[in-house]
């Protein structure tokens, strides 16, 4: 079977127009082996079979996706000397109202995305006090932990966005998330790192309210009032 995966491979790269350098395709083909020992190892101790694969890319995509998230962060954070340098940031500005009487539940369902949510984090959402909010967005361009990021706030005199403000954002512009994904943080009681997180997945708008403790990719843009 291995065989057949790198017969596939190398017909793939065969056909392409471009210059092939056969020594990254050799550490490629290299890479198809192990993973594929690993896979039918993990199957065979597990005695299930293919259609496993069949779970993953169905049902269980949005688990798979999770563990996936969490490998590399998990890379990131045990490898730092393999991140990209830290880049120019970017500032976009957003003023919003925001309507404080809600529920959190309703907050949420009045941005019209898909959810994915711990429903004990969205009850104990912070609040916010301001009926109108200036909010100020910035992009890093590179992995930070949620302490890190604290830092950042703090050096560009902001706090993190309640999450209250930063869903009527992407509630008054559901587009916005497209190619802007956002996010803002703060601990619960037990002072464990919660967020509220907007973005594209795959096609669909979705936000997500959980615990998670991981750190950020560089792709995010994170939303700060003034302090």
């Amino acid at each position: 079977m291995s065989r057949i995966y790198l017969c596939i491979a190398m017909r793939r790269l065969v056909i392409m127009k471009t210059k092939l350098n056969w020594k990254e395709i050799g550490r490629f083909v290299s890479v198809l082996v192990q993973l594929f020992t690993i896979i039918t190892g993990v199957f065979k101790k597990a005695k299930v079979g293919p259609e496993v694969i069949d779970w993953l890319l169905g049902s269980g995509k949005n688990f798979f996706v999770g563990k996936l998230d969490e490998i590399v962060a998990e890379f990131v954070k045990q490898n730092p000397s393999e991140l990209p340098k830290k880049t120019d940031e970017t500032l976009l500005n957003r003023l919003v109202k925001v309507d404080r009487t809600r529920t959190p539940q309703a907050v949420l369902d009045a941005t019209g995305r898909k959810q994915y949510t711990d429903n004990d984090v969205v009850a104990t959402m912070p609040r916010g006090t301001d009926e109108e909010v200036k909010i100020v967005f910035f992009k890093l361009g590179r992995y930070i932990s949620d302490v890190d990021l604290d830092k950042e706030y703090e050096s560009r005199g902001l706090k993190p966005a309640d999450p209250y403000s930063l869903a009527a954002v992407n509630e008054d512009d559901p587009a916005f998330a497209d190619e802007h994904p956002n996010a803002t943080h703060w601990k619960d009681a037990d002072g464990n790192w919660c967020h509220a997180a907007f973005r594209l997945w795959h096609v669909e708008r979705g936000v997500g309210v959980y615990r998670y403790g991981l750190g950020w990719y560089d792709y995010w843009w994170f939303a700060g009032l003034a302090s």
